[in-house]
């Protein structure tokens, strides 16, 4: 990091704690931006738009508040439509082979919860994350598992470990979207997990906005990258296009 010439480095969690003394006391200068709701993504974006100060920084930061609030809003007009005994459950983990759920505070508890899903987690203390046991999924036996990670999910649906659990059987173990990061994090991408979960979980109620459109306006937006309709409809599959490729 000293060697490249790194005047300003932008941290998230306390586990890098020793690496942010470390560089401060190199003299580089080190902003905390860690985000645990959608408010605090907004002042993230808001802090480093000030960082860097340019005009640039400022009109994209400005489109994007924008457009985020107009996702969260048709989000939630969405969600007030949609009954209550018709809501789902839902379990997000790390990957089908890392047993990991995050916290009921953290922001995946929060998008969850904002689509209308039944979020699912044991008691954690207030921890970010939680490891799960195939016993305790077993026993919540919630209606979609989402999965942080790249998995083989025909494989998987296969495998009888997770063969018998509801979200298997009726095909909603699922990889979340992702391009750069996965949508359900706390990145600049994770407005699109709203559009994509509602037109996932609760497709009658999804309204007219539809997830490959907004991808591809998204990324030609906010990362002046030029999406095509295939690499779209191959990120809202799960299958990691930009990441994996």
């Amino acid at each position: 990091i000293i060697e490249s010439g790194t005047e300003v480095f932008f941290w998230s969690s306390a586990s890098h704690q020793d690496l942010v003394n470390s560089l401060t006391e190199m003299g580089i200068a080190c902003v905390n931006v860690q985000v645990t709701n959608a408010d605090d993504l907004m002042n993230a974006l808001e802090i480093i738009a000030k960082v860097f100060d340019t005009d640039y920084a400022h009109s994209q930061l400005e489109k994007y508040k924008t457009k985020y609030a107009e996702y969260r809003q048709y989000t939630q007009t969405q969600v007030e439509k949609i009954p209550e005994n018709i809501k789902k459950s839902v379990l997000v983990i790390g990957n089908v082979d890392s047993l990991v759920g995050y916290g009921d505070s953290t922001y995946t508890a929060d998008w969850a919860r904002f689509v209308g899903l039944d979020y699912i987690i044991p008691s954690n203390d207030g921890a970010d994350q939680v490891n799960l046991t195939m016993e305790q999924i077993y026993e919540f036996d919630p209606d979609i598992i989402v999965a942080n990670g790249i998995f083989d999910v025909e494989a998987t649906y296969a495998d009888p470990v997770w063969s018998v659990m509801r979200a298997t059987q009726d095909k909603m173990l699922l990889s979340n979207p992702s391009a750069l990061d996965f949508w359900s994090m706390p990145t600049t991408e994770a407005p699109l997990q709203y559009i994509w979960a509602l037109n996932k979980f609760y497709p009658e109620y999804a309204g007219e906005l539809n997830p490959i459109d907004e991808t591809i306006f998204f990324y030609k937006e906010f990362f002046d990258f030029e999406m095509t309709r295939k690499d779209a409809e191959a990120i809202i599959a799960g299958e990691h296009y930009l990441m994996s490729n």
